[in-house]
């Protein structure tokens, strides 16, 4: 457990004592009140004291739960449980295999709260962090204090707890989603917020009759009941406490499509009987009304492509649901990935090639970031590090792209992510740059029965660090070196071993390392050593030599050839807008005649991908001067207005450095409707002299703003 009074405003604590309690299921009941933003909850959660606890043989003192932002109103110990179901759900159980609970069990549990006439009323205190129940003596109940127990708590949750979100969606209808905050669910329920602590868990969420309620569960179905309706859901695969989302509005939602599995499997059926097509995996769309069309063109056929794919490549998806949820604009990131579950941006949805390659990227943190975890939660660059990886794997595979042209893509991604990854560290302080920082747990030997144990997460709660992209870019990289050393067929025949090694388990980043040298033994032969490639990629700040952006821009790979053709050509063009311009001020005098530059045609424009438009740009924001009459051309020609949301952010980028006012509307409209991508720019106005437009923008928007985006914006215009 942590010592509150040492830690820091930016570190996150791990309250739980985890090492002498464990709780195996967890049953949430919630109504929710748009109106006063808030959801009224019982929570019960089935607990037994862990072996190793049991073995000191002394009395339990202490429940300690991860907590904040929650208002408790009672809490009580519940003695006349079902006592085969709870025993049940307290059993030991393999990683991988669901736990068979039938509909009667699952209403007798959801029904406990209001049907108990025994209990014990328990004494409890709060701090900012924790809830710590003294749990009551078991003596004349028939119970042994190391069976299993209930706990039920009582709640309220705040209208600004840090978990949720509450804002309208894009109908100007209520909505709330979990928004994958830093000290992840605590301010939804009191849990065991720990990396390695697995529990399955059931949530009832009574609506007004209109509304809708998502979560990452394999199971749902509802009910009618007075104009209100109860949405049942069931996760009976142990997961993490952290990965627990759910996103609830008055949404539309598409036809549910069914994707094949790889692979036959046994799985839960007893929550699911009257399921249609069980051998297949159900997959929807859900949005705000006025989006569900575009949402569903854009997205549903990639989603069952990307999946697809990702099965065949890595192992086959463990759940029978897969629903894709469109948030409102305030949403802070493109994606979000838990079990069962993605909520995205709607800035996926815009341009004629529009974003949804990032489905790709959430698919697979189903078995990075979800199935196979770090025990150590600094250690982001193993799940983001492959997702990114990955993404561009699974992308091309589903697009059918033969290995060279697969090449040549990664080429263009891999130069755009360089840039990405070079200005960041340039900006970024170095302690943020290891992929491995070496002080970031720190260990309280005290409580600690096994070496994951750690009592705190430093810095974990600075808010720049939801926005930095060192550990996809840098871990992306790590990966990239270690798939040129060996080929990246062979490498992606590596990946799949180590998902079938590893899956249902938290691992070592030292894990990653010994499965790849004991499947290219012949590396060792050539000098290359765990102790190495650990020390110069996850111990050190920086980027490693080995990769330097000249290997990305060959003059052999035709996507970027087209690229760097047409970047001369724009030079061109800006150098004679330039002496037009200087002929303007100074008055025209005889010279010779300059050859007519030729624009790109249609037929160019529709030959550049978005993806070079974006490499492109980049490389243009490298020119120290572009007139306005070059961005004005620029931005007619590559069609920018309707282009996907990472196209106009570039183009923003241009408009700010180049004080284009013309284009000031594009960046007021980037910074409002795709407010997950904009925090940078914001930067960008202050340092190219635009505090004034940065601060009207962001008094539009800043009650409905991601909470750690207005933090660093507000700072940002403070200083």
């Amino acid at each position: 457990m942590a010592d509150i009074d040492k830690l820091s405003e930016k570190d996150l604590p791990l309250s739980s004592n985890v090492d002498q309690v464990s709780i195996y299921h967890y049953v949430l009941n919630m109504e929710v009140d748009f109106n006063r933003r808030t959801m009224d909850a019982w929570l019960i959660v089935m607990l037994k004291v862990t072996d190793d606890f049991k073995a000191l043989n002394v009395p339990l003192q202490s429940i300690s739960l991860d907590c904040k932002d929650l208002k408790i109103e009672s809490i009580w110990e519940i003695h006349d449980y079902p006592i085969e179901v709870v025993d049940h759900l307290c059993s030991s159980l393999p990683t991988d295999q669901y736990r068979q609970v039938t509909k009667e069990q699952f209403y007798k549990l959801y029904r406990l709260p209001h049907d108990t006439k025994l209990k014990t009323v328990l004494s409890y205190d709060t701090n900012k962090w924790s809830l710590n129940i003294k749990p009551s003596s078991l003596d004349g109940y028939g119970r042994h204090e190391w069976q299993s127990r209930c706990i039920c708590i009582k709640y309220q949750t705040d209208p600004n707890g840090g978990s949720l979100t509450w804002t309208p969606d894009q109908n100007q209808n209520p909505c709330v989603f979990s928004q994958g905050a830093p000290f992840n669910n605590r301010s939804l329920l009191p849990c065991q917020d720990h990396p390695t602590i697995i529990a399955t868990w059931q949530a009832s969420i009574k609506l007004r009759s209109g509304y809708t309620a998502t979560m990452s569960s394999n199971s749902v179905w509802s009910e009618q009941a007075d104009g209100y309706e109860i949405f049942h859901h069931a996760m009976l695969l142990p997961v993490p406490c952290s990965v627990i989302a759910l996103a609830i509005g008055s949404f539309a939602s598409s036809q549910v499509m069914f994707i094949d599995r790889s692979s036959t499997r046994n799985y839960d059926q007893s929550l699911d009987s009257d399921r249609q097509q069980k051998d297949k995996i159900a997959c929807k769309i859900y949005s705000a009304p006025i989006l569900i069309d575009i949402a569903c063109k854009k997205l549903l056929d990639w989603t069952i492509k990307y999946l697809t794919t990702a099965q065949i490549m890595l192992r086959d998806y463990p759940f029978d649901k897969l629903d894709i949820v469109v948030l409102p604009r305030c949403f802070g990131c493109l994606g979000l990935a838990s079990p069962c579950l993605i909520l995205v941006s709607q800035s996926l949805l815009s341009g004629e090639e529009c974003l949804s390659y990032r489905l790709s990227h959430e698919i697979c943190h189903f078995w990075f970031g979800i199935l196979i975890g770090p025990i150590d939660w600094t250690e982001e660059w193993f799940s983001e590090g492959f997702a990114t990886y990955l993404e561009d794997r699974v992308h091309c595979k589903s697009c059918s792209m033969s290995e060279k042209d697969t090449l040549n893509y990664i080429d263009i991604r891999c130069n755009l992510r360089y840039r990405s990854l070079k200005s960041e560290i340039e900006n970024t302080q170095l302690s943020f740059q290891e992929l491995r920082p070496k002080t970031t747990l720190m260990k309280d030997k005290a409580i600690t029965t096994d070496n994951s144990s750690a009592s705190m997460i430093k810095n974990a709660l600075e808010p720049v660090k939801s926005f930095l992209q060192v550990h996809y870019l840098k871990g992306y990289f790590l990966l990239y070196y270690l798939a040129k050393l060996v080929g990246f067929n062979r490498f992606d025949d590596y990946i799949r071993s180590f998902v079938n090694q590893y899956c249902y388990q938290h691992i070592h980043c030292r894990d990653v390392f010994n499965h790849y040298f004991d499947f290219f033994p012949e590396l060792r032969d050539q000098n290359i050593t765990i102790g190495a490639t650990i020390e110069k990629w996850l111990d050190n700040a920086g980027l490693p030599e080995e990769i330097n952006i000249c290997t990305f821009e060959s003059l052999e790979n035709p996507l970027y050839l087209r690229v760097h053709n047409e970047y001369k050509r724009w030079l061109t063009i800006n150098e004679q807008n330039k002496r037009k311009r200087n002929n303007n001020y100074f008055g025209k005098r005889k010279r010779r005649k300059t050859k007519k530059i030729e624009l790109p045609t249609s037929v160019d424009v529709a030959e550049l991908s978005a993806k070079q438009i974006i490499l492109l740009i980049e490389m243009l924001l490298e020119v120290e001067l572009m007139t306005s009459a070059t961005l004005k051309m620029l931005y007619q020609h590559y069609c920018i207005k309707n282009a996907n949301a990472e196209v106009r952010h570039r183009w923003c980028e241009l408009v700010i450095k180049h004080r284009y006012s013309h284009g000031y509307k594009d960046v007021e409209h980037l910074l409002t409707e795709d407010q997950g991508m904009g925090v940078y720019l914001y930067g960008e106005l202050i340092l190219y002299g635009n505090k004034e437009l940065a601060c009207k923008i962001h008094k539009s928007v800043q009650s409905e703003m991601d909470r750690d985006a207005d933090t660093i914006v507000t700072e940002l215009l403070s200083s």
